[in-house]
C-alpha cells in the first residue's frame, strides 16, 4: 500500500507518519510538507511544498497513492478567521481536487473533529469550516 500524508510535523500527522512507517503492509510513504519531518526510513519520500493551494508539478507524487491522509491543520485560536479558512478549507479542497485528478480511484481521508457541522450552523468557526469541508468532500 502507498500512503500520502500532510501535516506530518504536527501532532496527528506525526503519529500517522510513525504508524505508516512501522506498518509492514505500507510499502511507500510520501509526505507533502513545508519542512522536513526529520524521519529517516527507506519507505519515506518527503516533498517540500511552498503553497498548499498549488499542486502544479506534483501530479507524479499524487498518482498511484492508495490513500491520502490529510492531517494538516491549525487551531482556530492560533490564526485569524481568513487564515483559518485558507488553511482548513482552501488547502484541503485544492489538495483533494489535485489528488483525484491524478488518482481517480484513490481514497482521501480528511482529519476532522468532534463538533464539525456539515450544516454550518455551529457557533464555532472550527465547526462551520470543518463541517463545510466534510460536506463538500462527500458531495
Amino acid at each position: 500500500m502507498r500512503v500520502l500524508i500532510t501535516g506530518a510535523t504536527g501532532t496527528a500527522g506525526s503519529e500517522a507518519l510513525n504508524v505508516a512507517l512501522q506498518d509492514p503492509e505500507i510499502t511507500h510513504v510520501t509526505v507533502l510538507t513545508r519542512r522536513s519531518t526529520g524521519a529517516v526510513n527507506m519507505k519515506l519520500i518527503e516533498v517540500l511544498v511552498k503553497d498548499f493551494t498549488d499542486y502544479s508539478g506534483l501530479a507524479p507524487h499524487l498518482a498511484h497513492q492508495d490513500i491520502f491522509l490529510w492531517d494538516l491543520g491549525i487551531s482556530q485560536n492560533a490564526v485569524k478567521k481568513d487564515e483559518y479558512v485558507r488553511i482548513t478549507y482552501d488547502y484541503t479542497m485544492a489538495a483533494a481536487a489535485a489528488y483525484f485528478l491524478a488518482n481517480p480511484n484513490g481514497r482521501f481521508c480528511f482529519l476532522s473533529g468532534q463538533g464539525a457541522d456539515q450544516k454550518e450552523k455551529s457557533l464555532t468557526l472550527f465547526g462551520r469550516v470543518k463541517g463545510r469541508v466534510e460536506r463538500e468532500l462527500t458531495a
